[in-house]
């Protein structure tokens, strides 16, 4: 079973966010004040990266999306945070549509050689130390109960079929705590 988490750290995302702003230069503007990254910072650091570190079950993937021209001194933290947690990847990307640019970080971390994958997002939260432990627990007994499982706890306009990936998945998305996802069959 694969998990992946996903954490949008001042991502600038055009669309996906409660605060809503004109242009994609008001966003990053807003995003990438140096008294806001440094606020992001603080809360990755006491919450969401600690919570992460701590987990029972450390077989899974964290994966922290950046903007590509996020500023220097942020990405150098981040990276000096991350550094020695090997399931743990910072990815720089370009802004794009925020499920379009979620979808895509996910699928290009899907490893088809497990039979099911289960995403999560995590921004500025934090999560019991057993949570991975707990979701693939639940996952498996989902699974077992019914092998063709596709669990929609999201959205139900966004899960659909990704066409020529090869491998059948339906997509899920990455807000969910415990969707799970056949991608064997």
């Amino acid at each position: 079973m694969q998990v992946i988490g996903l954490c949008r750290f001042s991502y600038p995302a055009l669309g996906g966010f409660q605060r809503e702003h004109e242009t994609i230069e008001q966003r990053k503007a807003f995003l990438y004040d140096e008294a806001h990254l440094k606020h992001r910072l603080r809360l990755f650091r006491a919450f969401n990266l600690p919570s992460i570190l701590a987990q029972t079950d450390t077989d899974f993937q964290y994966l922290i999306l950046v903007g590509n021209d996020l500023p220097v001194w942020a990405r150098d933290q981040l990276n000096d945070l991350t550094k020695w947690a090997d399931h743990i990847k910072i990815l720089p990307y370009p802004s794009h549509p925020h499920r379009q640019i979620a979808e895509q970080v996910i699928l290009d971390h899907l490893d088809v050689a497990h039979a099911h994958s289960i995403q999560f997002r995590l921004d500025d939260d934090a999560v019991h130390r057993t949570f991975i432990e707990r979701l693939k627990t639940t996952a498996a007994v989902q699974t077992t109960l019914c092998p063709r499982l596709c669990t929609r706890l999201c959205d139900p306009a966004f899960g659909r079929r990704i066409a020529g990936r090869g491998i059948g998945t339906k997509f899920m998305d990455p807000r969910i705590s415990s969707g799970v996802q056949n991608i064997g069959q």
